[in-house]
């Protein structure tokens, strides 16, 4: 690269720097996925991430706000009650939800469960039932592209709906697709078995 004429060295650094940055971020750049969903009282639903056609993604961090109870367009319902109040309030009178909200995670084309069955979402989203921002939960999985990430919600509240809002955040690696520089094993144990 050519510098201007009686550049300083530190100058021609910071430009091979930014030139270095420029480059780097063609294929790779932070990015952020989302995901809403109202959930009826008592029921299991999925609902699904897909992961654009144009890149690959590795997941970082996740977080998320839970909310309930809610209307059917996600409002606060405030004459709707919970089997889950909020700690420090009084059973059987119109409060926010503390908790009752379950999800299950699934990368559906690699076949990979991203969590071991049903888990409190408070134990993974940031704020989840509460008010106050925490650090966001590490989350590190690289999903290829076309992936569909199955969110499955169970609400175990019979009286609320609830309602969750997830971003996913993280890096698109958008490069051209590439062969599996790592064969099977499977495919490499069936090429030695046959050789003598």
């Amino acid at each position: 690269m050519k510098m201007p004429a009686g550049s300083s060295p530190t100058f021609q650094a910071v430009a091979q720097q930014q030139i270095s940055n420029r480059e780097f971020q063609r294929y790779k750049f932070q990015y952020v996925y989302s995901l809403s969903a109202i959930i009826e009282p008592s029921q299991t639903i999925p609902f699904f991430l897909q992961i654009e056609q144009d890149a690959d993604f590795q997941f970082e961090k996740i977080t998320g706000r839970v909310f309930g109870p809610v209307d059917e367009t996600g409002l606060y319902d405030a004459a709707g009650l919970t089997d889950f109040p909020q700690p420090g309030t009084a059973g059987g009178a119109p409060t926010f939800c503390g908790s009752g909200l379950t999800v299950d995670i699934v990368d559906q084309g690699a076949g990979r469960d991203l969590t071991r069955g049903f888990v409190p979402v408070e134990n993974i989203l940031t704020p989840g039932y509460d008010v106050g921002m925490y650090l966001p939960y590490p989350f590190k999985y690289f999903a290829r592209r076309n992936s569909n990430i199955k969110f499955t919600f169970r609400n175990r509240d019979t009286q609320a709906r609830q309602a969750v809002d997830i971003s996913v955040c993280g890096f698109k690696y958008q490069m051209p697709e590439i062969e599996d520089t790592v064969e099977s094993p499977s495919r490499v144990m069936a090429q030695n078995s046959t050789r003598v």
